[in-house]
């Protein structure tokens, strides 16, 4: 197979990869990123937002059709928490609030609404394999 797959476990599930029924938006950016002069750094980095069954859910997984060596993936979940990242990257002015009691989670309001938009949740380099 030579395709990328996202793909979700639900909690409490007897199937290994149940798709239930939620909305789930996957987003791919491709970046090049001046390092020196003509000297460029380029990646592509996966976003995955997953509605209404984010909290049943138990795994992600991501399938590539070729090795990746661990040092070359990064979980971008810091840098999103950067306000200016983070608005440059969704075109909007957000405000962003840590939730101490658990420290991977972060909400994301707008900043015309007190209505939360989504959660940010940051990945423990343990969480990859």
């Amino acid at each position: 197979m030579s395709s990328i797959a996202i793909l979700y476990s639900m909690k409490n599930s007897d199937a290994p990869f149940e798709a239930k029924m939620g909305s789930v938006e996957l987003h791919i950016n491709y970046w090049k990123v001046l390092v020196s002069v003509g000297n460029y750094m380029r990646f592509i980095d996966f976003g995955v937002m997953i509605n209404d069954v984010a909290p049943d859910i138990d795994q992600v997984h991501f399938y590539f059709p070729f090795n990746l060596k661990d040092s070359s993936i990064e979980d971008l979940g810091a840098q999103l928490r950067e306000h200016s990242f983070l608005s440059t990257l969704f075109g909007g002015d957000y405000i962003i609030h840590n939730l101490s009691e658990i420290p991977s989670y972060s909400v994301v309001f707008s900043q015309d609404s007190e209505r939360n938009l989504f959660y940010l949740y940051e990945f423990a380099k343990s969480n990859f394999s």
